[in-house]
């Protein structure tokens, strides 16, 4: 797909947030100093939209930008281009623009003071996020409920920018879609999550390492902990799979909590089942 080609979903995407989009150009460069939060026990779109959004802060304005979250990276996502460059703390006075993505709220990045008193020191907020329950905690807000990722929306910043998109970004958001979609497989796998696929693809994303590292490579204590998950399982009757672990588990299966990353999709893989709760 050529990059001038933009297909006429993509493009209604990205008209409909043009205002937020604008807003969040402008901050940016207003700002010297950023740090791009990512939700606790971090996933692939978390990850992928943190790295994707640090490489256009810092190619495409200029900014010294850091990538934060307060739990490491789980190996399964260390192949990115990007993620050792990940910190767990950061200091107030060493920023001026704070961007959290992937969170429903503030909670989840577990900086709750942080962050909080970032609004009496006068420090802006963006909050990007795909998720209907989002709380709207930024100074500005970039909920976008439709879309299937926050990676996502990453990406139709990067459109709204004409920005370039290297092959290491591609390859970052292309997992934050992948990971959230449940490999393309989830009901949020819309037209334009297969067209947006294809372009990443086109400018080089690694598709192969996505699949091997994300969802073809599992330790032994790995799979020893999803067996406490499934053996764990129950369907209620409101057609929810609920299952369990504890610290007796993780403790028996030498297993971290990372290692929980991609259990619900086969939780989710039972007929009778509308939604999952781990």
């Amino acid at each position: 797909m050529n990059w001038t080609r933009k297909s006429q979903a993509i493009n209604m995407n990205i008209q409909s947030f043009t205002n937020e989009l604008q807003k969040l150009e402008a901050m940016i460069r207003d700002a010297q100093n950023i740090i791009v939060i990512s939700h606790r026990n971090p996933d692939g779109d978390t990850i992928g939209s943190n790295i994707a959004l640090a490489e256009i802060i810092r190619s495409h304005f200029g900014k010294r930008v850091n990538s934060v979250c307060i739990d490491a990276l789980p190996s399964s996502l260390r192949f990115l281009p990007g993620s050792a460059g990940f910190r767990t703390d950061f200091a107030l006075e060493d920023v001026d623009l704070i961007i959290v993505v992937d969170c429903g709220s503030i909670s989840q990045t577990r900086f709750n003071e942080q962050i909080e008193k970032a609004f009496s020191e006068n420090i802006s907020l963006i909050n990007i996020d795909h998720h209907p329950s989002n709380k709207y905690f930024g100074t500005l807000n970039i909920v976008m409920p439709k879309t299937a990722a926050t990676s996502e929306i990453i990406y139709y910043f990067a459109r709204h920018l004409n920005a370039k998109i290297s092959k290491s970004m591609a390859t970052a958001i292309l997992t934050g879609l992948y990971t959230d979609t449940g490999s393309f497989m989830h009901s949020n796998t819309t037209e334009s999550v297969y067209q947006i696929a294809a372009h990443l693809m086109g400018l080089g994303a690694n598709f192969k390492h996505i699949v091997k590292h994300v969802f073809k490579t599992k330790s032994i204590e790995q799979l020893r902990l999803w067996g406490r998950v499934l053996e764990n399982a129950k369907l209620n009757e409101n057609g929810t799979i609920v299952s369990k672990i504890t610290d007796q588990d993780f403790g028996e299966t030498e297993a971290a909590p990372e290692h929980l990353s991609g259990i619900v999709n086969y939780l989710t893989s039972v007929p009778e089942s509308t939604l999952s709760i781990l």
